[in-house]
């Protein structure tokens, strides 16, 4: 088990990772790496997806290692192991997107000595990058953070091509800033358009929403159901930078329509107009009319 920095709530906080979160140990000069994705259905536009190339770094930034990347399967992760030109301690990572887009609500490390670290996709979400709920438990069964896009052609308006982190900044057994804003940018967590590098787009804030604004997110054919009570549907629909299918907060009551950004209450008992109808997905509108949208799959989160 591990501790790493994450964010409770609008806070920093801890997150005590156990053991079955990170790979196991490499060779005598080797580091493994794994990457999670999220649990968002299969497919392109799903939380699955690929990293095309890792690469690691000493503290002085000196490459140390790099290794073809992978697949890694919705819910699921894929463990890479990376041989190093020395045994030294491999302190920041570059993990580089394919066109493959993939979701990652976390990532871990076991170094070549053995030290173990963690990375939550909620730095992506804080740092102004594009960002979905993820579904994956980090915290022994407490916390599920989101998950952080990248993708190197950028579709589905996904402008990260490539995120560099430097492990330590995260490592929550040693003393640590209370200001969110801190770990956005040099050292802990910067993020590139060009999976090579290039400019960076990370913001030193993501707190504020859109405030109603229509956002241009790119079609999504299905529909998600969650039940965890930390997923707010209203939160995902205000945010310039989430991206991902229509969203059913059922601990909220709420419908995100991604789309155009709206947010209906869910029908029942003696609400049945301006309301979203989830047994036949209509949008029950005030004059009793209805549309309904021809979700392709509908993906429930229990």
């Amino acid at each position: 088990m591990a501790d790493v920095i994450g964010l409770i709530g609008d806070g920093v906080g801890i997150l005590s990772f156990i053991a079955s979160l990170f790979p196991n140990r490499g060779t005598s000069n080797a580091c493994t790496v794994r990457i999670a994705a999220a649990l968002n259905g299969n497919g392109l536009s799903g939380g699955d997806g690929s990293v095309a190339q890792v690469r690691l770094y000493n503290e002085n930034q000196q490459i140390i290692g790099n290794a073809p990347g992978g697949y890694a399967s919705s819910g699921g992760f894929k463990d890479i192991t990376i041989s190093q030109t020395n045994t030294q301690q491999s302190t920041f990572i570059q993990l580089a997107a394919s066109n493959d887009a993939i979701c990652i609500p976390y990532a871990s490390t076991t170094w070549v000595d053995g030290g173990k670290y963690g990375w939550v996709g909620d730095w992506g979400y804080k740092c102004g990058l594009q960002w979905y709920w993820g579904n994956v438990y980090v915290d022994n069964g407490k916390n599920k953070p989101r998950c952080t896009w990248i993708d190197a052609d950028h579709t589905n308006g996904i402008p990260p091509g490539m995120i560099f982190i430097h492990w330590p900044s995260f490592a929550g057994n040693q003393g640590h800033s209370d200001n969110p804003s801190s770990y956005c940018g040099w050292p802990a967590f910067r993020a590139y358009k060009d999976p090579n590098g290039g400019s960076v787009i990370v913001k030193k804030d993501n707190s504020d929403p859109a405030k109603g604004k229509v956002i241009k997110r790119a079609l999504d054919s299905r529909l998600v159901v969650s039940s965890e009570p930390s997923h707010n549907a209203s939160e995902l629909c205000a945010s310039e930078t989430s991206r991902g299918p229509d969203f059913v907060s059922l601990a909220e009551g709420v419908y995100c329509n991604m789309e155009t950004s709206e947010t209906l209450p869910l029908c029942g008992g003696a609400l049945q107009t301006a309301c979203f109808q989830l047994e036949s997905n209509e949008h029950v509108k005030r004059d009793g009319n209805s549309t309904q949208k021809p979700y392709t799959e509908v993906i429930k989160w229990e």
